[in-house]
């Protein structure tokens, strides 16, 4: 009936029971030839086998044959010794050789998987700091500066002590020249209240221009404000002149 296993135990039960019969001797003889002929038939049945490992979910491969299933799970196997290879992420692959049992259903085989060392952490890194940010030039104080007319006053400033020390001069020389007229003092006379008069006129206009200067200086402006700003400009120009025998300005204004 092709059930080798069952037929099998039948003989091997009939064998251990004809024991001492030697009416039986025969049949014995043509039991011990059954047996024989289906223990080699036997060898070549699968045998389920229940295979399990620690930690679970592992990949089986048999004699190089992946097993569509991983642990745990049955397999069937013919009887005899079979090379196993367990795999599992993160745990050293296992190599073993097993042997299943001929004649023998349900056997159970489990595999302990050894885990891998944790992977080192890379050294941690200081990051490269960010480069600065270029600087540009700031052209907002310097368009708002009061420097230029601070210079424009102090060099007045200058201009009204030479035309003072020269005034004072000029009045030296007329008192000398009214006491002894003579034309060499006419002339340095003349000559000192000439430069006098100019470095007051000097003193007068740069004063005046540099006053200008510190009232009409609004600080930075946007390009376009600034645009519009020399457009409707209101200016006034001062001329300093000087001549043989006096000094002044002229002034010229623009609206």
């Amino acid at each position: 009936m092709g059930d080798v296993l069952n037929a099998l135990k039948a003989w091997e039960l009939f064998i251990e029971q004809a024991k001492g019969m030697d009416n039986l001797a025969p049949e014995v003889v043509t039991a011990r030839d059954r047996v024989k002929a289906l223990t080699e038939a036997a060898m070549t049945i699968p045998m389920s086998v229940t295979f399990a490992s620690n930690p679970t979910g592992a990949q089986i491969e048999f004699d190089g044959q992946v097993a569509p299933q991983r642990t745990p799970f049955v397999f069937k196997l013919t009887p005899g010794k079979h090379q196993a290879k367990v795999t599992l992420d993160g745990h050293e692959p296992l190599q073993q050789e097993i042997e299943v049992k001929a004649r023998e259903e349900g056997q159970n085989l489990s595999f302990t998987l050894t885990a891998l060392p944790a992977p080192e952490a890379p050294p941690a890194t200081t990051p490269a700091p960010a480069p600065a940010p270029a600087k540009t030039a700031d052209t907002s104080e310097a368009s708002g500066t009061n420097l230029p007319a601070y210079i424009t006053l102090g060099v007045a400033g200058a201009s009204a002590v030479v035309g003072t020390v020269f005034g004072v001069i000029a009045l030296g020389n007329k008192s000398d020249f009214n006491d002894n007229p003579t034309d060499k003092k006419a002339d340095t006379t003349e000559r000192n209240a000439l430069i006098a008069d100019m470095a007051f006129g000097v003193a007068i206009t740069l004063g005046i221009t540099g006053t200008v200067l510190l009232l009409t200086n609004t600080g930075a402006s946007s390009p376009e404000k600034a645009a519009i700003d020399t457009r409707n400009k209101r200016t006034m120009q001062l001329t300093p002149f000087a001549g043989p025998t006096g000094g002044g300005a002229a002034a010229t204004w623009r609206f």
